[in-house]
């Protein structure tokens, strides 16, 4: 048995060390901007079953580089608004949006994605020609995002309270008892 334990060991512990380098990555990369470079794949970005961060997803178009620019100029300025949030940009090549999100019509347009879910879209950019233009439409939006999005993270917050709370009262009321209905039963006293 011990030498099965010493076997296993070394393995788990580089599991465990993979673990926590995965989640400081993702804790590093909240309430900041970054670009998707060529070996990120969207997809798996978007449905990681490990993060429940919301993802603020800004889809580009490779053809206009100059609106480019202008969103992920506005989202790097207000990125440190959202340290529960994480804020990236996905130029698509060709002017397409990418095959995951097949019900995405038009680009430029920037998405709030919770839990693989899209919860909302700042689209219509292409219309706003102008950098001034640009930057006022999406940084309203993300203002008004950032609002809904720090109102949800807070009553997350206060129902996880809330269940630890009630997780520790027992059913009959006796500290550390049973959390589900149950009777105590009273013995005879032995003389």
């Amino acid at each position: 048995e011990e030498d099965f334990r010493a076997r296993m060991r070394p393995p788990r512990l580089e599991q465990m060390r993979s673990t926590a380098a995965d989640a400081a990555r993702r804790a590093a990369q909240r309430g900041a901007h970054t670009r998707l470079t060529a070996g990120d794949v969207l997809a798996t970005f978007l449905s990681d079953p490990t993060d429940a961060s919301p993802i603020i997803l800004h889809l580009a178009s490779g053809v206009d580089e100059d609106m480019v620019h202008w969103v992920e100029d506005t989202m790097r300025r207000m990125a440190r608004d959202f340290p529960f949030a994480r804020l990236v940009t996905e130029v698509c090549e060709g002017g397409r949006p990418p095959e995951c999100l097949p019900f995405i019509r038009e680009l430029p347009t920037v998405l709030v994605v919770e839990r693989g879910v899209i919860s909302s879209a700042c689209s219509g950019l292409a219309a706003a020609r102008e950098p001034d233009a640009v930057r006022e439409v999406v940084g309203k939006w993300l203002q008004a995002e950032g609002v809904r999005l720090a109102a949800a993270a807070a009553e997350a917050a206060r129902d996880e309270e809330g269940e630890q709370e009630e997780g520790a009262e027992s059913y009959c009321g006796v500290p550390g008892c049973k959390t589900y209905f149950h009777e105590h039963v009273v013995g005879k006293k032995r003389g």
